[in-house]
């Protein structure tokens, strides 16, 4: 039972692997390795210390203070998604190797890769959008929940994702979201007293 609901969606899992390999979809790998990969993050740190460069003169204090805010939730979050990640994937290396069970996992497409426990697209994706949610307008919510669920399909579509990998991929991303407000917050209150 437990394998049915983890790893199957009682049959959904394959039905929808099936569908999204039938169409031709070799360019989302790309987009899949830019837009959800731990490379999004530095351009985010990125865009964050040329902006502040250009504008640290002109700025109001507010402006400085979201964008100082913003970068400590997003070191914070990222180092405790990346560890969390890394650390279950050397686990799943060690425990569950491929050549144990060769055919419980494999792309027969050598373009794509598969994804290990936990699938990193969904916890970059999710851990994006709750930290930029309180930044962006209410047009923009839409998008960003668009990136979310659209990360969690390119997990599938990268490679046979199981369902029990996106989930604890997105239980991961949401913990380090988390995790970095309220290191913010702590470390506000420590710094004032």
């Amino acid at each position: 039972m437990f394998k049915k609901l983890s790893y199957d969606w009682f049959v959904s899992n394959e039905g929808l692997n099936m569908s999204l390999f039938s169409w031709d979809l070799t360019y989302l790998s790309s987009v899949w390795r830019v837009g959800y990969s731990y490379w999004t993050i530095v351009f985010i740190f990125g865009f964050i210390f040329i902006r502040y460069f250009r504008i640290r003169y002109v700025a109001t204090e507010q402006q400085l203070e979201c964008m100082g805010k913003f970068a400590v939730n997003l070191i914070v979050a990222f180092s405790v998604v990346w560890c969390a990640v890394v650390t279950f994937d050397n686990m799943e290396l060690v425990f569950v190797a491929g050549e144990v069970f060769p055919t419980i996992a494999g792309a027969e497409i050598p373009l794509f890769q598969p994804e290990n426990l936990p699938a990193s697209a969904p916890a970059v994706s999710l851990m994006l959008g709750c930290l930029l949610w309180e930044y962006v307008g209410h047009r923009m919510k839409k998008y960003l929940i668009l990136y979310v669920v659209f990360g969690f399909l390119l997990s599938v579509i990268s490679g046979p994702a199981w369902p029990l990998e996106i989930v604890v991929g997105a239980i991961i991303g949401l913990a380090g979201a988390r995790f970095g407000q309220w290191y913010f917050r702590f470390a506000r209150r420590y710094a004032a007293s």
